[in-house]
C-alpha cells in the first residue's frame, strides 16, 4: 500500500495514518520517555531508556503493521543527533540543547537562492536557471508571507528588542594596515584569516559576553555583534559605546604589528590604485563583475551571499555603476535627518565629494534592476517630529528622565541634519582642507589619506580627543 507522489492529498494522508498509529500504540508505562515529537514520518523521541530497551521498542512497533509501516531507529553519536536537516548539539552538564544545518550525505549541494537567505554550502544556480523558476518563487514567497502574517497578527507583549546594525551600520569593521615610512594605509584583505579565530576566541568566552563575528562583503572587513541584543531599556542606550569598545579590543588583540581595526563608513581612497593589503589589480576583461576599479579577490571569499553577486549582474545586464558628485567648494552638508548620526563618509576613491553617507552608494552597487524597472527616487520625509509627537503622547510606561534623554537624542540627530551641530562627514572635510598637502582640488593623497585614518585611529582607542569646528 502506498501513496502516489505529488498527490494533494498524500501529505495529509500520510501524517494523518501515522498520527493515528503513535497515539494508539504509544506505551508510556512500557517505554518511558521524556519527549516525543513527530514530522509526517520522523520521530524524534528523548528518553533514558538505553540502546537495548529502544531497539526493543522499534521491535514491537515493527510487529503491529508488518505491511505497511517500519521503522529503523538512530542513536546519538557524541552527543550529535541529525533529525530532518537539523543537526542537534546536547550540551548535558548545562541541560541544553544547540542546533545547525545539517547537509544530508546524498544531498546534491546545488541549491536555489535569488538573495533570499545566506549560503553556507553549495552553489547557488546561475540567473538563467533561476529566471524559470520565478512565477512560482513568487507565489510561494508571497505564500509565505501571507501565512507569517496570519500566525503573529495576535501576537502582543512581546519584549522589544534591537541591535547596533540597524541604521549606523556601526558593528562593521575594517581591517587597516598602516606604513609610516611612506605615508600610506592600505584595506587589509585578511579577514578570511582573523575570523576563525576570532569565533574560536569567543567558544571560551561566557555565554552572555560572547562577541559573534560574521563576514562582510569585503576581505578586508569584519562584523561583530553581541549574542544577544539590547532590550528597551534606556539604560541599554548607553552600553553602545563601550559594547563598540570592547569589540575592538577584542579584534585588535590578535592583529599583527601595523595592523589596525576601525570603524570605517567608507575607506577614502577605496578603488584607487594599490588600495589594498597585498597589492592586487582589477582585470574587468576575465572578471565577471567587469569593474576597473576592484580585483575580483577584493571580495570576501568565505561570505555565503557572496556566491550570488554574479547572478545580480546578469539580472540586470550590466555591470555596477555608481557615480558620485565631487566637491569643488566648501558646502554646507545636506543629510537626511535619520541618517545624521551615520554622515561620516566624505571621500570616495580619492576624491573629496558631495556626498555624506554611503546609502545611495550601496543601494546603487546592490541594485539589480533593469534600466527599465528603474523608478524616480522618493522623497525623504523626516522623521523627528512623528517620532517626538509619539513619545509625548502615545508612549507609556517611560520615565520623565527617560524622555529627556530621547529628547536629547533627537535634538541631536536634528542639529546634526541641519548642520548645526558637525557631523563625521564634516570633521573629516574639516581634516582633508586644512592638510598641508591639500590643494583645492578634491584630490584626497594617499599622505592626507594615511594622516586622516591615523587621527581616527587615536580618537578611537581613546589617545586623542577631538572637537571639530563648524566651517
Amino acid at each position: 500500500m502506498g501513496l502516489p507522489m505529488g498527490n494533494s492529498l498524500s501529505p495529509l494522508l500520510a501524517d494523518l495514518v501515522m498520527n493515528d498509529f503513535i497515539v494508539k500504540n504509544r506505551d508510556k508505562n512500557k517505554f518511558p520517555y521524556n519527549m516525543l515529537k513527530r514530522y509526517v514520518d520522523d520521530i524524534i523521541l528523548m528518553s533514558e531508556l538505553d540502546k537495548d530497551q529502544i531497539k526493543d521498542l522499534v521491535a514491537y512497533l515493527n510487529k503491529i503493521d508488518k505491511n505497511n509501516i517500519q521503522f529503523t531507529s538512530e542513536f546519538e553519536n557524541e552527543s550529535n543527533l541529525s533529525f530532518l536537516d537539523v543537526l542537534i548539539k546536547v550540551d548535558k552538564e548545562n541541560h541544553k540543547f544547540k542546533t545547525t544545518w545539517y547537509p544530508k550525505p546524498t544531498a546534491a549541494k546545488s541549491l536555489l537562492d535569488f538573495r533570499m537567505g545566506l549560503l553556507e554550502e553549495g552553489h547557488p544556480l546561475t540567473w538563467n536557471q533561476i529566471a524559470v523558476h520565478l512565477p512560482e518563487l513568487k507565489k510561494q514567497a508571497l505564500e509565505q508571507l501571507i501565512r507569517i502574517w496570519e500566525k503573529n497578527k495576535n501576537r502582543t507583549n512581546d519584549t522589544q528588542t534591537w541591535g547596533d546594525e540597524v541604521g549606523l551600520k556601526i558593528v562593521e569593521f575594517s581591517l587597516l594596515r598602516f606604513d609610516h615610512a611612506s605615508k600610506r594605509v592600505q584595506l587589509l584583505l585578511k579577514a578570511h584569516e582573523y575570523l576563525p579565530k576570532l569565533k574560536k576566541l569567543n567558544e571560551q568566552v561566557e555565554e552572555k559576553s560572547q562577541i559573534t563575528w560574521h563576514e562582510e562583503a569585503g576581505d578586508h572587513c569584519v562584523e561583530g555583534v553581541l549574542s544577544s541584543p539590547f532590550d528597551h531599556s534606556s539604560a541599554h542606550y548607553s552600553m553602545v559605546e563601550e559594547s563598540l569598545r570592547r569589540r575592538r579590543e577584542q579584534a585588535q588583540h590578535l592583529l599583527a604589528k601595523d595592523e589596525y581595526i576601525l570603524n570605517v563608513c567608507a575607506f577614502p581612497r577605496m578603488g584607487c590604485a594599490e588600495f589594498t593589503w597585498p597589492v592586487l589589480k582589477s582585470d574587468p576583461l576575465s572578471s565577471w563583475e567587469q569593474s576597473i576599479c576592484f580585483p575580483q579577490e577584493f571580495i570576501s571569499p568565505i561570505h555565503p551571499q557572496m556566491k550570488i553577486v554574479k547572478n545580480m549582474v546578469e539580472r540586470r545586464k550590466s555591470k555596477f555603476k555608481v557615480n558620485l558628485p565631487l566637491l569643488y567648494d566648501q558646502l554646507i552638508p545636506m543629510t537626511p535627518v535619520m541618517l545624521a548620526l551615520s554622515a561620516a563618509c566624505p571621500i570616495w576613491r580619492g576624491y573629496l565629494c558631495d556626498v555624506d553617507t554611503r546609502w545611495n552608494a550601496l543601494c546603487e552597487s546592490a541594485d539589480d534592476r533593469t534600466e527599465e524597472e528603474k523608478n524616480n527616487q522618493e522623497t525623504f520625509v523626516g522623521l523627528v517630529p512623528i517620532i517626538e509627537r509619539y513619545v509625548k503622547e502615545e508612549l507609556q510606561g517611560v520615565t520623565e528622565s527617560s524622555r529627556e534623554n530621547i529628547h536629547r537624542y533627537l535634538e541631536l540627530i536634528s542639529k546634526r541634519a541641519a548642520g548645526t551641530t558637525a557631523t563625521n562627514a564634516t570633521w573629516m572635510r574639516q581634516f582633508v582642507s586644512e592638510h598641508p598637502s591639500y590643494k583645492q582640488d578634491s584630490l584626497v593623497t594617499e599622505e592626507i589619506q594615511h594622516d586622516l585614518m591615523w587621527a581616527m585611529q587615536k580618537v578611537a582607542n581613546g589617545k586623542e580627543e577631538v572637537e571639530s569646528k563648524r566651517p
